[in-house]
């Protein structure tokens, strides 16, 4: 993948992938490409996938396994009307849609704090409400074979208007799997709605 592919995906998680930093220069600065901060910062690029088109899910994203591993994902729309039955991107390892998976959002609405569970699905929603507007979402995901799969979640999601502030949002799941590794990745939509062109996300991972 190019430099610049991964730069901007990676940006759009909210990890900035091209920043100025100081330099021996005589005080010139300059920048930071996303495989400098890839080396930098010691992870490897495991792979990444995005949508040339509307589509209800992305293609499967094979990675080989490290014990932690870091997913940026950008959802950039949702077409259609919005789906009672929750429009909201979520990860799916290793093929498994059987109900072995358990997410939890807190989500900071009008003034308050509101939890969002979901017990025994098949898959990890990366928030606790929909939205037809764009979502980046950062995963810390531990992948040791032996253990579930625990992911921390952060979350933004836009608003479409600088006069109305989006809603913070914390969450975390499980894929509750303790024989297998993470060996791939996809993003599947939970509602009916295909998720917008260039939706997708950027995996990482590192060995301890």
């Amino acid at each position: 993948m190019a430099d610049a592919r991964i730069s901007e995906l990676v940006a759009a998680s909210g990890f900035l992938a091209t920043q100025e930093f100081p330099a021996n220069d005589g005080g010139i600065s300059h920048k930071v490409t996303g495989s400098q901060i890839q080396a930098a910062w010691g992870m490897d690029f495991l792979g990444s996938t995005f949508l040339a088109s509307a589509a209800h899910e992305t293609a499967v994203v094979t990675i080989a396994p490290r014990v932690q591993l870091w997913i940026a994902v950008h959802v950039a729309s949702y077409g259609g009307s919005p789906d009672p039955t929750g429009d909201i991107a979520s990860l799916r390892f290793n093929g498994d849609s059987g109900a072995n998976y358990w997410s939890d959002h807190a989500q900071f609405i009008a003034g308050a704090w509101t939890d969002f569970p979901l017990a025994s699905t098949n898959l990890i929603r990366m928030a606790g409400t929909n939205s037809r507007l764009s979502r980046n979402v950062w995963c810390q995901v531990n992948n040791l074979g032996n253990r579930g799969k625990t992911v921390n979640l952060k979350n933004q999601t836009g608003t479409g208007d600088p006069t109305v502030v989006g809603v913070i949002n914390l969450g975390g799941g499980e894929w509750v799997n303790t024989t297998d590794q993470i060996t791939s990745v996809q993003l599947v939509n939970q509602g009916s709605n295909n998720m917008g062109t260039n939706s997708g996300f950027i995996v990482f991972g590192k060995n301890l």
